[in-house]
């Protein structure tokens, strides 16, 4: 099971990145005092090394004075005998202590961008040294970039500007710190770690799971801070979903607060959507009115300025009036101020989508549960809830609008027929952003699974741009 987490400068309340003071003679070690780091850097052999720069860097803190993280896991510093909380009266063991697994960081990690790890010839910097900080309670790294491939970053490191790094993990199994259920892979879960991870019970405890026996493998700079994707998508899924979207941006996927906790099966809807794409392909779908275009710019810019908390509401207040966002304004919408850095990507997965549900189908990639969008948008602010019914006349995928709309477009002289774009390959990148575009689609077919009109056109707008 592959575990991640996001370091940031709210966490730790300085910097996660800074560049290390060192010259011929070693580390300065007036450097590593003001910068509090673990105490035993100041006697390792660390020498300057022609085009590498060497950075230190936060990379996790324990649970036992952070909390858990915003996966929903737990890293003790310590071995902990585990107590359950469900009045069973049953414990656990832990194996393995946090201060000691960080040392494989030494072994196992490589330096990546955005969590790319599968070949380690494509890693761009190594771990030289790792260390557990009992005075600040985290875990610190030593990491060599070579400056011909990190130079923008670095730039941004020696000007104390944020920048948001994240590590990855390999463990055998985690267990729920509620019952203390064991599991191997998220297909175990019970249903507390399942369903309702970060939540709080009446008791008052934060449900979450321990991780045992650790293998750092991945410390990756990543340019989405932790969050915005999962507080805007959706709440915990099955095996592959979070895999899916922690590997690509490294973004947790628990948000209680924003999205709800209600789950469905998507097998069934997903292989109702694959035979839709099967007669698109053969000609049987209309495909008139059923193209996406552009949300007006003034609700993208009113949407910009809503705390990251409201997307979600956001999406769903959409959902209810079956309006979908095209692919490119649902990564601006979900991504914010750090659209930019995925745009070339999203313009390359839109050519990915024809054809995207038979593929996730047939690949059985996306298994397990999946959450609906949250209902009714009471929570937002009127100027937002009138620009969303504003523009269901031009967007709604409903069977008036889209009739509306090809009646219009007949009376003003348009051609009624529509060309059906084929899929094209792209890259790795691209092929994950289609995917995480295809789960909100999903979750918007779930919201509309009962008319076989609508979630015809919410299929064929894959099709049409």
């Amino acid at each position: 099971m592959i575990k991640s987490f996001v370091s940031n400068t709210s966490t730790f309340n300085e910097q996660v990145a800074r560049i290390v003071d060192v010259s011929t003679t070693g580390i300065d070690r007036g450097w590593m005092s003001k910068r509090a780091a673990a105490g035993i850097f100041n006697s390792i052999d660390l020498k300057p090394r022609e085009g590498f720069t060497p950075v230190h860097l936060i990379a996790m803190g324990d649970t036992d004075v952070y909390g858990m993280n915003s996966n929903g896991d737990c890293w003790y510093k310590e071995a902990e005998l585990l107590k359950a909380k469900d009045g069973s009266g049953k414990t656990f063991q832990l194996k393995t202590a946090l201060k000691d697994r960080c040392k494989t960081f030494e072994k196992n990690a490589k330096v990546y961008r955005s969590h790319e790890n599968k070949d380690p010839k494509q890693a761009s910097g190594d771990v030289s040294h790792a260390a557990h900080n009992d005075v600040m309670h985290r875990v610190e790294l030593i990491v060599e970039l070579p400056d011909d491939k990190w130079g923008d970053d670095l730039q941004k490191i020696a000007m104390d500007e944020d920048t948001t790094w994240s590590m990855a993990a390999n463990v055998p199994y985690d267990v729920c710190n509620y019952c203390l259920n064991k599991a191997a892979s998220r297909a175990s879960y019970c249903g507390h770690a399942k369903h309702h991870l970060a939540e709080i019970t009446k008791e008052g405890h934060k449900i979450g799971v321990v991780n045992d026996y650790p293998v750092f493998f991945d410390i990756s700079r990543v340019a989405v801070p932790a969050d915005q994707i999962a507080r805007s998508l959706m709440k915990a899924a099955g095996a592959g979903t979070p895999d899916l979207l922690s590997q690509t941006f490294n973004i947790p996927l628990i948000d209680p607060i924003t999205l709800m906790p209600i789950s469905f099966d998507k097998a069934a809807v997903l292989k109702k959507l694959s035979s839709i794409e099967k007669e698109i392909e053969c000609g049987m779908v209309p495909m008139e009115g059923v193209e996406v275009p552009d949300a007006p710019s003034g609700f993208m810019s009113a949407c910009g300025s809503m705390p990251r908390s409201g997307v979600g509401d956001i999406l769903g207040g959409l959902g209810d009036m079956k309006v979908t966002l095209n692919i490119n304004d649902f990564m601006k919408l979900i991504m914010g101020k750090n659209y930019s850095t995925v745009a070339p990507d999203t313009d390359e997965a839109k050519g990915m989508l024809p054809g995207i549900f038979s593929k996730l189908h047939s690949e059985g990639e996306l298994g397990g549960d999946m959450p609906m969008l949250p209902t009714g948008n009471g929570a937002l602010p009127s100027i937002i809830t009138n620009m969303m019914n504003s523009m269901v006349p031009g967007m709604s995928l409903g069977e008036e609008p889209v009739r509306r709309r090809v009646i219009i477009r007949v009376i003003r002289g348009g051609k009624p027929g529509i060309e059906t774009k084929k899929a094209s390959a792209g890259s790795e990148r691209a092929g994950k952003i289609a995917k995480i575009y295809a789960m909100y689609k999903l979750a918007m077919a779930e919201r509309v699974c009962d008319n076989d009109r609508v979630l015809r056109n919410l299929v064929a707008s894959n099709y049409v741009w």
